[in-house]
């Protein structure tokens, strides 16, 4: 900086007088950050120039979400980033109201809650008398894959075993 040089003077009612220089100030300020790196989640970064920063989900390590868990949120009512748990978000989730499975005729099983299961009961059904079309059809178990099936009258074998 230059030796001080007074360009002014300014003289008081008292006819004191005091001179002073104007100076420009450097308005040429640099900070001292020399890089910015992006972390785990981000992409992008650099040591020169303006930077950017953006989310990089191919970043981030695959996980089992629990309940407890937070995950990032834009509130649309006032514009700002927030954290709420999975299990909020679950909780807006359709419910259902279904109150019980009830098994009807040729069914077992069911229930009010928990997962239920429905399962044939042939002992339910009704006899069919002496006579079957040959259009109806009957209900097999196939002991070779333990499944049910059915099969028409007229594909039964003419004699059994």
């Amino acid at each position: 900086m230059p030796a001080y040089a007074p360009t002014h003077r300014f003289t008081g009612a008292n006819a004191r007088s005091i001179e002073y220089e104007l100076r420009k100030i450097s308005q040429n300020i640099s900070g001292d950050i020399t890089g910015v790196t992006a972390g785990n989640g981000l992409s992008g970064g650099g040591t020169s120039g303006t930077v950017t920063l953006a989310l990089d989900l191919n970043e981030l390590s695959v996980a089992t979400v629990a309940t407890g868990d937070y995950v990032a949120i834009e509130d649309i009512t006032d514009n700002s980033s927030k954290k709420v748990t999975a299990q909020s978000i679950a909780d807006l989730a359709p419910q259902g109201d279904i109150t019980g499975v009830t098994a009807g005729v040729g069914l077992s099983g069911g229930g009010t809650s928990g997962t239920v299961t429905l399962t044939l009961d042939v002992s339910e059904l009704s006899a069919l008398g002496t006579d079957a079309a040959l259009t109806d059809y009957v209900i097999i178990q196939d002991v070779t894959d333990d499944s049910s099936k059915k099969v028409l009258v007229t594909n039964l074998p003419a004699t059994w075993g």
